[in-house]
């Protein structure tokens, strides 16, 4: 006579372990093999939340760094505006560029100007807005030795104030053979956002030997500080549209 007991154990305990077998080869089939092939990209991401956590803490000391000498960020952040303003001004512009050319003994022909904005050249920021300038159209009449005076004080100026285009030809109508001279100069401005991006590295160094230089440079500059009452009137002044003409 057969034991059903001693069979029924011996089945359970034949049973048991094979259906444990079976649960944990489902286990490592379907969740620990499918978890360990994310273990890749979370060590990557593990590895970037550390560079990031780095980052921002190299950040927060540069900031502390900034307040720690705010009087003196203050005051050359204010004399960095005179020299790449962060709106247009174009009636201090064309003020100070028609007193930097009565000054160096030329005579104004023509000012006229136009707003354009300059973008991004190469990468990823070839389609960015890089910064926004104003384009100004001076013609002049004087000597030579008056038009090296005029580009030298130009170069000496606060505002930031470039040379895109010279031309010039010799007046023989006039006894002196004065110079007919149209400049297209270009000044650009930054357009401030008040958008912060946390991550973004903060790379001035305020105490370093580049930036102390830099700034002996900006201080040097002739600053025009024009009373409204010497303003150029704008309304007067012809707007352009047309495109710059290209450097030769």
């Amino acid at each position: 006579m057969i034991d059903t007991n001693k069979a029924k154990d011996t089945l359970i305990n034949f049973l048991v372990p094979l259906v444990a077998l079976l649960v944990s080869a489902a286990m490592g089939l379907f969740i620990i093999f499918p978890a360990s092939q994310n273990i890749p990209q979370l060590q990557s991401q593990v590895k970037q939340k550390a560079t990031l956590n780095v980052q921002l803490e190299k950040k927060l000391e540069k900031l502390n760094t900034l307040l720690d000498f705010k009087d003196i960020v203050d005051e050359n952040s204010a004399i960095a505006e005179k020299v790449l303003v962060s709106k247009s001004a174009v009636p201090e512009l064309l003020t100070q560029i028609d007193m930097i050319s009565k000054e160096s003994g030329l005579e104004v022909t023509k000012l006229s100007y136009s707003l354009s904005d300059v973008s991004g050249k190469s990468g990823d920021d070839k389609d960015a807005k890089a910064y926004d300038s104003v384009a100004v159209t001076l013609g002049v009449r004087g000597t030579f030795g008056q038009l090296k005076t005029f580009l030298k004080n130009l170069e000496n100026s606060g505002r930031l104030v470039m040379v895109d285009t010279l031309r010039y030809n010799v007046d023989t109508t006039a006894k002196s053979s004065l110079l007919e001279v149209l400049v297209v100069l270009n000044s650009p401005y930054l357009s401030v956002s008040s958008g912060a991006v946390t991550d973004d590295v903060i790379n001035l160094d305020i105490t370093g030997s580049d930036f102390l230089s830099l700034m002996d440079t900006v201080k040097g500059l002739k600053i025009y500080n024009i009373s409204p009452d010497k303003l150029i009137d704008v309304k007067a002044i012809e707007e352009t549209t047309e495109a710059t003409p290209a450097a030769r």
